[in-house]
């Protein structure tokens, strides 16, 4: 058996242009019955920059390119996935597509064997599917309020 070890991530945190909305996945814990959504991106491996896994991540994931704009924050996950402890420290980047178009889809099909897919999560609606890691609707809460500016 591995020994338990802490994963570290670079997550892309995508707010959609027009809408109170950011890119997630789905996922679904079997062993505990929940549903849940996350941030699309994944590890950084050794000797990698977490700008450079998280476009790598989404052009794995979703055959898309992005810019990165800068470091939202980075958060601590300590959780359980499937019967197994967890432990993950991630670098959440704020991001936005190359493509323009990108954001016209509600869905961004997966391309990858074991598929990801991309939705927009609407930040104003009440959330019953919790979103991980914790503490991104804080950073979402404030890049959207960033990209309203001031009240006028």
């Amino acid at each position: 058996m591995s020994r338990p070890r802490i994963r570290v991530l670079a997550l892309a945190l995508i707010v959609h242009p027009r809408r109170r909305a950011i890119l997630v996945s789905s996922g679904y814990d079997p062993v505990a019955g929940v549903a849940f959504e996350r941030l699309l991106g994944g590890g950084i491996d050794v000797g990698e920059r977490a700008v450079d896994a998280v476009r790598r991540e989404l052009r794995e994931e979703l055959g898309l390119d992005i810019v990165v704009e800068g470091r939202a924050g980075v958060l601590e996950n300590l959780f359980n996935f499937e019967g197994r402890r967890g432990h993950e420290i991630a670098f959440v980047l704020q991001a936005r597509f190359v493509d323009p178009a990108a954001y016209d889809r509600e869905q961004l099909a997966g391309i990858e064997a074991d598929p990801i897919d991309g939705h927009w999560r609407d930040l104003t609606a009440d959330a019953t599917i919790p979103l991980y890691p914790p503490g991104v609707d804080e950073l979402a809460a404030h890049a959207l309020d960033e990209r309203s500016g001031p009240p006028s």
